[in-house]
């Protein structure tokens, strides 16, 4: 008995799934003990109060900046 293999479809290559940036506003206070704000884009809000704490910035409040009606 005679068997043949099936010709297999090429496999799509797979994206690496890009995570979504976005604007965040925050208010902190840093390490002179003055009050500071400004906007970070980054992932979550994990992220950018990490960044900040890195920058030696202890962050009050961080919001997701909400996206403009109109581009």
């Amino acid at each position: 008995m005679a068997t043949t293999t099936a010709k297999r479809k090429p496999k799509a290559k797979k994206t690496k799934h890009q995570p979504k940036v976005f604007t965040y506003q925050w208010k902190g206070i840093n390490r002179d003990g003055q009050r500071t704000s400004g906007e970070l884009k980054g992932s979550t809000i994990a992220e950018v109060r990490g960044v900040l704490k890195s920058q030696g910035v202890t962050p009050k409040s961080v919001s997701k900046k909400s996206a403009p009606l109109f581009k």
